[in-house]
């Protein structure tokens, strides 16, 4: 919903976690779903063992990366993101200026915001821009239409489930037993 020009995701609820799911905060839970996040990005390239495609990153994939990301920080970890949006723009991210890939820059900043205990809002705010970059990045990459298509309408169902479709979805083994 659109409000004075502004986007609000009306499904989220309380993000500050005062709702039904403060007692899904766990902050064990939250470093084993950045484990699977850092698995799937490990797992995509090429030759390498974890989560994803092992050949670069298919949508399924970011998918997972993007689901990973917002469960940790929005469940496990009580945060209120409401960035998603940004996840369906369609727009250039800066250029590195080295001669690293966008997931090496992600990975680089899961491992400094897990250092931090996962508590330091600069570390933290550098996770959420290396994911946005990455998945814009990956968004400009798709040449097929209906891959793009695809993506947009995947990530769309994400923002409509919101928080409650994250609590919901077992992401982890663990949660499967849940």
């Amino acid at each position: 919903m659109i409000s004075k020009g502004v986007l609000q995701l009306t499904n989220w609820g309380n993000t500050g976690m005062g709702d039904d799911y403060g007692y899904l905060v766990d902050k064990d839970k939250a470093d084993q779903t950045l484990d699977a996040l850092e698995d799937v990005i490990r797992g995509c390239q090429p030759g390498q063992k974890g989560l994803g495609a092992h050949q670069g990153f298919h949508n399924d994939d970011v998918i997972l990366m993007i689901k990973l990301w917002e469960k940790a920080i929005v469940v496990r970890l009580g945060r209120d993101n409401k960035d998603w949006v940004y996840y369906v723009m369609k727009r250039d991210p800066p250029k590195l200026t080295d001669k690293r890939k966008r997931s090496d820059v992600l990975w680089d900043a899961i491992e400094s915001f897990r250092q931090f205990h996962m508590e330091n809002q600069d570390a933290y705010r550098q996770v959420q821009d290396a994911m946005r970059n990455f998945v814009w990045e990956y968004r400009s990459a798709l040449t097929d239409v209906n891959d793009s298509t695809q993506f947009v309408s995947k990530v769309q169902m994400l923002i409509s489930a919101g928080k409650k479709g994250l609590a919901e979805e077992a992401l982890l083994p663990s949660e499967r037993s849940e």
